[in-house]
């Protein structure tokens, strides 16, 4: 039987780099739930180009495809297919962390969901940017190291763990009982609490034993600077990466992206990164405390327990 909705009843926002995989698999062990396929749809902020810049510049063609304004009725067919798996009974979920930082997200949530529910899962801010640009390395997106990378091309990194600006944007558009603020930490700490409150916050019967599943562990490149080589003669060739994650209309030589491929493949490694400068861990650190001052009255989160200690 389809759903009773056609477009999702709760929204896990983000934070980008922060559990959301592992708490939408949490999510989809309940049979009251059903989570969007695939996890992160990114309907409503594929256009965005602060999120996209690296492919908003040189793909007008593949971008036009991407308006909303333009294509909305077909946007939102293809969003409701993403719960075609979804029965009557269930709650229909979105697990797209682009959506917390769009500026397009929110209006556009407004207009076609106005009483949604809204999960966001925070984790410490300096942990959180450090794995954000470990991602950016391996999808291509990063070609200087990481000192180097927040003084050039520090937008995407930085700005995703400033979580007080882009959640008092949400609260702006939405009702503060709309929100639910988890913090990573915390639930990697006690899975039956936070089961918990996401049960009495979507009103659904209590789990019996959540399980917290490990999922998108990360993988890194075994030799950064091969990697960021890689990465640079990627850009300069002209492959990019699309709003949906995927390779755009193929640029540059047939060879060369063949070669860059391989060798990302290759180079990937499950091993941790290793450990971020002190000094530059430290300044982060505090950068990020005076930037998130409001953050716990915001979200009524206790943070300072986890990530300032």
């Amino acid at each position: 039987m389809m759903p009773a909705s056609l477009y999702p009843d709760f929204y896990i926002l983000g934070a980008q780099k922060s559990g959301t995989t592992s708490l939408c698999a949490l999510l989809e062990q309940h049979p009251q739930l059903c989570l969007s396929r695939p996890k992160e749809p990114m309907i409503l902020s594929r256009d965005d180009i602060a999120l996209h810049p690296h492919f908003f510049a040189e793909q007008q063609a593949q971008w036009d495809k991407l308006d909303w304004h333009e294509h909305r009725d077909t946007f939102l067919k293809d969003y409701a297919n993403c719960f075609a798996h979804a029965t009557e009974a269930q709650l229909l979920g979105d697990g797209s962390t682009s959506y917390l930082y769009s500026m397009t997200a929110p209006e556009r949530i407004k207009t076609i969901t106005p009483n949604a529910k809204f999960i966001i899962i925070l984790r410490d801010p300096v942990a959180r940017a450090y794995s954000a640009y470990w991602h950016f390395v391996k999808k291509g997106l990063a070609c200087e190291p990481f000192a180097s990378h927040i003084r050039y091309e520090h937008t995407l990194t930085l700005d995703g763990s400033a979580y007080s600006r882009h959640i008092a944007r949400w609260l702006t558009a939405f009702p503060r009982e709309q929100f639910l603020f988890l913090c990573y930490e915390e639930m990697l700490e006690n899975v039956e609490a936070t089961a918990t409150q996401l049960a009495d916050f979507l009103a659904i019967d209590p789990w019996h034993t959540p399980e917290l599943p490990e999922k998108n562990r990360g993988r890194r490149p075994k030799w950064l600077w091969l990697q960021l080589m890689a990465n640079y003669a990627r850009r300069r060739a002209g492959i990019l990466i699309s709003a949906t994650g995927e390779e755009t209309t193929p640029r540059g030589h047939p060879l060369c992206r063949s070669l860059i491929g391989e060798l990302t493949h290759r180079n990937l490694t499950t091993a941790p990164p290793p450990p971020m400068d002190e000094l530059l861990q430290a300044r982060l650190t505090r950068y990020f405390r005076d930037i998130n001052r409001e953050l716990n009255t915001q979200t009524g989160l206790d943070t300072t327990r986890y990530w300032y200690q």
